[in-house]
């Protein structure tokens, strides 16, 4: 009897320490978790119903940006065809933070509604630290 009680004391310990453990693990994407947007850009920017927020939709609204349906391929890729870095329309990369992280988080669509993190954009190799931003597929 004890035999049996020691048993289920232990496996009741082994199972309180393995879900303490996995409630101490942070939330990081294609890292302890699914990446939800392993594309980057073009899982977040999608049609919704009626409303349309892919990135060649969004431009319209700018009458000074060209269009990019025939020069676009890969996203965010193909926009460092003007938009790379000391570029006169801007770096690709501050013109998405700045876009992305415009509003502290608590006025943040893309942090408040989206739950937007660095790894939604970014790609992290855990092997070897290096951070790479995730392209796909224009979705258009």
């Amino acid at each position: 009897m004890k035999t049996i009680r020691l048993s289920v004391l232990l496996t009741g310990l082994a199972f309180f320490c393995s879900a303490a453990l996995a409630q101490q693990l942070p939330a990081l994407s294609g890292i302890t978790i699914e990446d939800k947007h392993p594309n980057g850009c073009v899982d977040c920017h999608t049609q919704m119903g009626d409303q349309d927020y892919r990135l060649n939709a969004g431009l319209k609204n700018n009458p000074e940006h060209p269009d990019i349906n025939e020069v676009t391929d890969i996203v965010p890729e193909s926009c460092k065809m003007c938009h790379q870095d000391g570029a006169e329309a801007g770096a690709m990369n501050l013109i998405s933070h700045k876009v992305h992280y415009h509003k502290p988080p608590a006025e943040n669509h893309f942090i408040k509604y989206y739950q937007g993190e660095c790894l939604s954009c970014h790609q992290l190799n855990s092997s070897t630290g290096q951070m790479t931003v995730k392209n796909g597929p224009k979705n258009w």
